[in-house]
């Protein structure tokens, strides 16, 4: 951060109260109202109204923290290649659950065999969460699932995977086609986050004029491992990513289940902040993660 007045108002605008800036930023409430009044001053703008004990950004307040947060970001980013070698660039990447454990761990590890000196840092989270972290520069880029809102990232698609039925191979209709209307009598297990496609169902029995109550019982487990396994024992059916079960479908312990009318997929994407100098690397990276889904067959 090259100047100390905008690096308060980004913390105001982080935390929406002069108090708290002031505690984060270890000076004293005068002093963050005395940077304000410089930057409004200097701008020639109102940053920031208030609202209750709240404060909130003016429209001239938006363009003003937009090209701060870009310049300090930026900064950021050229500060740590100043400080490191050309060779040992550090990359630091999100993913989802799905994404980052049963996608790109090969492909993570062909790059870091192809880059040896490169430092690679990985955070798995949720969409939301990583979106966040892109925004304010704790990731370079994300692979994300689910819908947001894409207007403040640049945004590729990466991959498009099938949230398919699954059973015991004991299960009654176990590779017979049916329709949805065969199966409401048997237990639905569903993880019980909604990011890992389970809304992408609820949406898709909605247009059908169904819900996932009209099942015999929901079970909704925080666990992939613990649903698998409910599911291979026979308690109930499941709708999970087929990455996520492709294991379990090459070696019998799982089948599909061929639902009459049923095709739900999920666009896995590519995303990193809009405006950075660094562009091209994202990219760089973008594509060869592309290539080696391609060739692994993800």
């Amino acid at each position: 951060m090259l100047d100390y007045r905008v690096e308060t108002f980004l913390t105001v605008c982080q935390t929406r109260n002069y108090t708290r800036a002031a505690q984060m930023l270890n000076i004293t409430q005068p002093a963050v109202s005395q940077h304000i009044k410089y930057l409004e001053e200097y701008f020639s703008v109102k940053l920031f109204d208030m609202r209750g004990k709240m404060i909130y950004l003016t429209s001239e307040g938006e363009e003003v923290y937009h090209l701060a947060r870009i310049f300090n970001l930026n900064i950021t980013k050229f500060k740590e290649h100043l400080l490191t070698d050309t060779g040992s660039k550090e990359i630091s990447v999100g993913a989802t659950k799905t994404i980052g454990e049963f996608i790109m761990p090969p492909i993570i590890a062909s790059y870091v065999k192809e880059y040896p000196n490169r430092i690679m840092k990985m955070k798995v989270d949720s969409t939301s969460t990583l979106l966040e972290k892109v925004k304010y520069g704790e990731l370079d880029f994300a692979f994300i699932e689910g819908p947001f809102d894409e207007q403040e990232f640049n945004v590729l698609e990466f991959m498009e995977e099938r949230y398919i039925p699954v059973c015991s191979p004991e299960f009654k209709f176990a590779g017979s086609e049916v329709t949805i209307h065969d199966l409401m009598n048997y237990p639905l297990i569903l993880k019980e986050e909604s990011r890992d496609g389970r809304s992408d169902i609820e949406q898709w029995l909605l247009q059908i004029n169904h819900s996932i109550n009209n099942f015999k019982v929901v079970h909704l487990v925080d666990s992939l491992l613990v649903v698998k396994e409910m599911v291979k024992n026979n308690i109930g059916i499941s709708f999970l990513y087929e990455t996520s079960v492709r294991e379990e479908l090459l070696n019998g312990s799982l089948v599909t289940i061929p639902i009459k009318n049923y095709d739900v997929k999920r666009k896995f994407k590519f995303v990193y902040r809009k405006y950075s100098n660094y562009d091209q690397e994202y990219l760089d990276f973008f594509d060869f993660c592309d290539d080696q889904r391609r060739i692994l067959c993800l």
